[in-house]
């Protein structure tokens, strides 16, 4: 019988394939899961509220000019809370020779970007918020033949407080270290 507990990988790891000391961990396929089953269950329910939106109008009393705008209202209020967010998958590993970032947007479809900077290049780094808090973004900087780059920012919106406590930490440790 396998053992369950064996099975389940902690945050942070020993050692990787190349027997360097790896800092931290941070892989966010658990809250992209559970963001895409939220959106799935809001779909169904729009659906079940589209179908059954004769009877529910009857039940209320309402007219169903007032229905069908508080309905569009509603569709139109959580699509744009889900752009606003930017949910991407997140994945990162920090090592004491390097950082390897590998994400994607979730509804974007675009192929998903590997960044893999060396300790002698990374600069500096800086995880901003943006509206009310429901966008977070994480800017790299890094030094590439004596001037300074700046990647494109990377969503970390689908992140808990304890993941970005925890990369902010292993950020300013590499940093610190190099």
């Amino acid at each position: 019988m396998i053992d369950k507990k064996k099975l389940l990988l902690p945050n942070i790891s020993v050692l990787n394939r190349t027997d360097t000391y790896i800092f931290m961990e941070i892989d966010n396929l658990n809250n992209v899961k559970r963001f895409h089953f939220s959106i799935g269950v809001m779909l169904f329910m729009m659906a079940l509220f589209g179908l059954y939106w004769r009877e529910i109008h009857e039940m209320l009393g309402r007219p169903t000019f007032a229905m069908r705008i508080g309905f569009s209202a509603t569709i139109l209020f959580a699509m744009g809370i889900v752009l606003l967010m930017k949910p991407a998958y997140f994945y990162c590993q920090i090592s004491e020779r390097k950082i390897t970032i590998k994400y994607y947007k979730i509804f974007w479809y675009e192929n998903g970007k590997l960044i893999e900077i060396s300790k002698n290049e990374f600069k500096k780094y800086e995880v901003a918020s943006y509206n009310y808090g429901l966008t977070k973004e994480l800017s790299l900087s890094v030094t590439q033949q004596g001037q300074i780059v700046d990647y494109s920012p990377i969503s970390v919106s689908l992140l808990g407080k304890s993941q970005i406590k925890q990369l902010i930490e292993g950020l300013e440790k590499f940093k610190k270290e190099s």
